[in-house]
């Protein structure tokens, strides 16, 4: 396959073939996989299958995006000495305690 992918295609590279190496300069991209996935001229059958098989299909962008969020909100928390969601709540002061015991006395009404 040469550099000129229209050139390939007009000498008959599998569309396949095209494609996994356009996908393969972004392949830490999803969006942009998907993005040249959309613009081939197939049929949507086709489209559906090369999102499947290069894992951008609504569902995966999603989960990639949530993934993203939350390593940006933890290196943001981490950097400032903030406490990483996780783990705060398995810490338990002396005054959680102290509170938690004073709500849980017997006789008392709430």
């Amino acid at each position: 396959m040469s550099e000129d992918w229209t050139a390939d295609a007009r000498v008959g590279v599998p569309m396949f073939q095209v494609i996994a190496k356009q996908v393969s300069q972004g392949k830490h991209r999803p969006r942009a996989v998907r993005q040249i996935i959309d613009q081939q001229w197939l049929d949507e059958a086709s489209k559906q299958q090369l999102r499947d098989i290069f894992h951008v299909t609504d569902a995966d962008l999603l989960r990639h995006e949530q993934e993203e969020a939350m390593q940006a909100r933890r290196r943001t928390r981490e950097r400032y000495g903030l406490p990483v969601p996780g783990r705060a709540r398995r810490r338990r002061t002396a005054r959680s305690f102290a509170l938690r015991a004073r709500s849980c006395t017997p006789g008392r009404l709430s």
